[in-house]
C-alpha cells in the first residue's frame, strides 16, 4: 500500500534537489575544464622552455 505524496510536497523538494545538483554538476565541469586548461598550460610552457 502507498501512501499518496501532494504534488506540492514533491515540487518543494525536487526542486531544491534538482538545482543542488545542477549547481555541483556546473562546478565539478568547470572545475574540470580549468583543471584541463591547466594541465594544457603547463605541458606547453614545458615544451617550449626545452631546449
Amino acid at each position: 500500500m502507498e501512501t499518496h505524496i501532494p504534488a506540492e510536497v514533491v515540487i518543494w523538494v525536487r526542486v531544491p534537489v534538482r538545482a543542488f545538483s545542477i549547481e555541483v554538476s556546473y562546478r565539478f565541469i568547470n572545475f574540470h575544464i580549468i583543471h584541463s586548461c591547466t594541465s594544457i598550460l603547463v605541458v606547453a610552457v614545458n615544451a617550449t622552455s626545452l631546449p
